[in-house]
């Protein structure tokens, strides 16, 4: 079923409608939008059938939700179905999905769905080659197999996944090393992922290779240590951000422990069956979420900047021989955490 002629303009005041869901927020993400004088203007990059849906590509802002800063022009592709001359926000059902698949595409073994025909080698392909990148990046180790694995709905994920996230991976991956991803983001052309997207599977391998180097080291480490490399190395342009990080940063222990759970990030604690340290929805909401990002970043660059690129990898392996984080601290940089996040605030406002 195409889109064509005067229902052009129907179905794009039917996406306008359905924005809420599609970003999985409520009103106040509007809100939010519209104090930074944002714009809820629909762009419908690319119009397509499937079977008995209309498949769009739907512009999306993920950068504005994370750090408060617009960033490349995205699209998340969504599915609408038309019942009684009124378009429908849906998923395909289970039963409509396709074949269950898996083949090998570069140096990735991948599982889908048919409905993803079209899009699975550009993704595979785009992981093989972050993950080459991130390999420069890891001190020498023997190169750890990766599998994917690509979810087109909400119902094909089920439950164990934590609410709203892009991605995940299983925390041991010597058993399970399978990337996971639930939610693309598409550039200009739909054969070219978006830089969130590029960025949000950027991050998952670098977690993998982390909890490789030092399994297990994430229970005791900070965490701006688990977010802080990813948003340095790919992370989305941070903006004015680091003005409100220096105006009011938040302390050393926040950045230690996570904002909690009534900040809404979830940053402190492990869900169900995978890596709760990425970007959801619900952290995008959270009044602290830019600032904490943007701050773990900042944090990140400082200590690759004085203390050597080798120090992240130092502190996450001195994390994984079991050391508390002045133990940690002393020997991977010979601070006290309090010492370094001194000399990390007076290096980044001479910045700001």
């Amino acid at each position: 079923m195409a889109v064509v002629g005067n229902d052009v303009a129907l179905f794009r005041s039917t996406v306008d409608d359905a924005r809420p869901a599609l970003r999985r927020t409520q009103q106040d993400l509007f809100d939010m939008m519209r104090m930074r004088g944002g714009s809820t203007m629909t762009k419908v990059l690319k119009l397509e059938t499937y079977g008995a849906y209309t498949r769009a590509y739907v512009d999306d802002s993920p950068e504005l939700m994370l750090l408060g800063a617009a960033g490349p022009l995205s699209y998340k592709r969504v599915y609408f179905r038309q019942e009684a001359g009124t378009w429908l926000l849906t998923e395909p059902k289970a039963d409509e999905l396709g074949a269950e698949k898996r083949q090998r595409i570069g140096d990735v073994d991948v599982e889908y769905w048919a409905i993803d025909d079209d899009i699975v080698e550009v993704v595979a392909r785009e992981v093989t080659t972050l993950r080459a990148d991130v390999a420069k990046m890891i001190p020498s180790m023997n190169k750890s197999p990766v599998s994917l694995r690509l979810y087109p709905t909400s119902e094909s994920i089920g439950l164990a996944i934590v609410s709203g996230a892009a991605a995940s991976h299983p925390i041991n991956i010597a058993r399970d090393p399978t990337l996971r991803l639930y939610d693309l983001w598409w550039a200009a052309s739909p054969s070219e992922l978006a830089p969130f997207s590029r960025f949000v599977v950027r991050d998952q391998l670098l977690g993998m290779a982390r909890e490789q180097l030092a399994p297990l080291a994430y229970v005791r480490m900070d965490w701006w240590l688990r977010h802080g490399l990813g948003h340095a190395t790919g992370g989305p342009d941070i903006g004015d951000a680091m003005r409100g990080v220096c105006a009011e940063p938040l302390a050393w222990k926040q950045m230690f422990d996570g904002p909690q759970k009534d900040d809404a990030m979830g940053g402190g604690g492990l869900g169900m069956g995978g890596d709760t340290f990425v970007p959801t929805y619900e952290a995008f909401m959270s009044p602290t979420a830019p600032r904490a990002f943007a701050e773990a970043r900042s944090m990140v660059e400082y200590l690759r900047a004085v203390h050597g690129e080798h120090a992240y990898w130092d502190l996450v392996i001195a994390y994984g021989d079991g050391a508390g984080s002045s133990a940690a601290y002393a020997t991977a940089i010979n601070r006290s955490p309090e010492w370094f996040y001194s000399e990390w605030l007076t290096w980044a406002r001479a910045r700001c």
